[in-house]
């Protein structure tokens, strides 16, 4: 096994790790915010700067183009986009845990919040790996349903069809936010559904 080989699994594994740690750090430094209030909206505002800096950052890597390809900045700005992303998906773990009260009720949160994050890793893999078939320069942007294939994306979908949205100057800045706050509505629906009813089953049990 070349040593090469043995790095790419290293990689791999503290990857799938991340996936999981991320989001109990994240839950971790809000747990420890003194002020209710400001708990109860951390994860929120904290998602409304990621995707901000995520619109900027994907305009910023689009009009520089191919020539910017080469770049070094080019691929920093990349991956820290990436790492938005996935910044994203990690608060859509932890915000229903303080909104449902979860964080209060549940024993044994801390190993519930790492392993119920992978239920996010299939809608990662089809948001970030569909950045790889984007569309030409110019042409028309690739539908929502295909970054989002649950309920959210379809919705979005509708609502660009509806008012007409294609060929006038908002449709892109809208179609950004629709595209990464979407993510984030679809595994806080999912995670929403997951602690309530988590929470659901440990009140019934006392």
């Amino acid at each position: 096994m070349y040593l090469s080989d043995i790095f790419s699994v290293i990689f791999f594994i503290l990857l799938v790790l991340a996936v999981g740690a991320y989001p109990l750090f994240l839950y971790y430094i809000i747990q420890k915010i003194p002020n209710p209030s400001v708990r109860f909206w951390a994860a929120p505002a904290s998602v409304a700067v990621a995707i901000i800096l995520s619109i900027i950052l994907l305009d910023i890597i689009s009009l520089s183009g191919p020539e910017g390809l080469a770049s070094p900045f080019h691929l920093l700005f990349t991956y820290f986009m990436f790492f938005l992303i996935f910044t994203t998906a990690a608060l859509a773990v932890v915000t229903p845990i303080f909104f449902l009260g979860v964080n209060r009720t549940i024993e044994r949160r801390w190993w519930i919040v790492f392993f119920s994050s992978y239920i996010s890793l299939p809608f990662l893999f089809i948001f970030i790996f569909s950045f790889f078939g984007e569309s030409i320069p110019g042409g028309p942007l690739p539908a929502l349903s295909l970054r989002l294939p649950l309920l959210v994306g379809w919705i979005f979908d509708g609502l660009i069809s509806l008012f007409h949205l294609p060929g006038t100057p908002f449709y892109k800045p809208v179609y950004d936010v629709m595209m990464n706050g979407g993510l984030y509505l679809e595994l806080l629906i999912i995670y929403t559904l997951f602690f309530g009813v988590l929470r659901y089953g440990f009140d019934r049990g006392k």
